[in-house]
């Protein structure tokens, strides 16, 4: 693949992962199982009792003990906060992964003013939150002249879709920064991943109700992940025979998707 050339990775022993949104869904697995692969792990998010529970879990895998730092991916001055004690602890960090993120479900037929909020909330999770991790770590990633950044999206990034229209415009924006990002960084040996899973059975898919093609357990996701990025893949992308059905879509012309994504959602009720 013409974006396969991330620096890969043959082990994880010792490695100094920073898992930002570690308390549930894709960032807790992933933590499971950096754990038995022997990495060091930082984890953060907002949920001190979740860290908690995540962090026994993780070193009941491994002898290296976890970390646990809560923060806001909302506040700078948490993410600050907190990057400064990861630096305290560790002199260098091998890699961050960013997994934080919120889904609401918003069709235009329900859009009012008082839905602006979460439209907001999505978007300072899911967009911003990522800007304010990325404006500390890739400054001394470049100094260092090494480093990975890996960030979950979603094929909903991929194109518009209904009932998503707060969500899948941050992922959208995701995908088109971590082309941007890669393309600046790569020369200076820095790692950027961006990480497109289907659905994937998550506390935030759990509220879904409507059928969600391909949906995989969170351990099958996370296994996927590690598998890509030890590839050293820019685009990582999961479960293939939904994905690449999705990237095929969005190759056709505009009106030929609108229309075939108008029917799947008109057809099972969705709008």
């Amino acid at each position: 693949m013409f974006f396969s050339s991330n620096p890969p990775i043959h082990s994880w022993k010792n490695k100094v992962i920073w898992i930002i949104g570690a308390s549930s869904g894709i960032g807790a697995a992933l933590a499971s199982v950096l754990a038995k692969k022997g990495a060091h792990l930082v984890l953060s998010a907002r949920s001190l009792d979740k860290l908690n529970e995540v962090a026994r879990t993780c070193d009941s895998f491994s002898t290296s003990h976890t970390t646990i730092l809560p923060c806001d991916i909302l506040s700078e001055e948490e993410i600050n906060a907190t990057y400064q004690r990861v630096k305290l602890y560790h002199q260098k960090i091998d890699l961050v992964i960013i997994a934080s993120g919120t889904y609401d479900a918003l069709s235009i037929k329900e859009f009012n003013p008082q839905q602006l909020p979460a439209v907001i909330n999505t978007i300072e999770t899911n967009l911003t939150g990522y800007y304010r991790v990325i404006s500390h770590i890739i400054p001394d990633f470049i100094k260092n002249g090494a480093g990975g950044l890996a960030m979950i999206s979603s094929v909903a990034g991929y194109s518009g879709l209904p009932r998503a229209l707060a969500y899948a415009p941050t992922k959208a924006a995701l995908n088109n920064l971590a082309e941007g990002l890669y393309a600046e960084l790569h020369p200076h040996h820095i790692g950027i991943y961006i990480i497109c899973p289907g659905f994937v059975a998550t506390p935030m898919t759990a509220n879904n109700h409507f059928p969600m093609p391909a949906l995989i357990e969170v351990d099958e996701a996370a296994q996927a992940i590690i598998l890509g990025l030890e590839k050293g893949q820019f685009e990582i992308h999961f479960p293939k025979r939904f994905t690449l059905f999705l990237q095929f879509l969005r190759r056709l012309p505009r009106s030929w998707y609108i229309k075939i994504i108008s029917y799947f959602f008109h057809k099972n009720s969705i709008l």
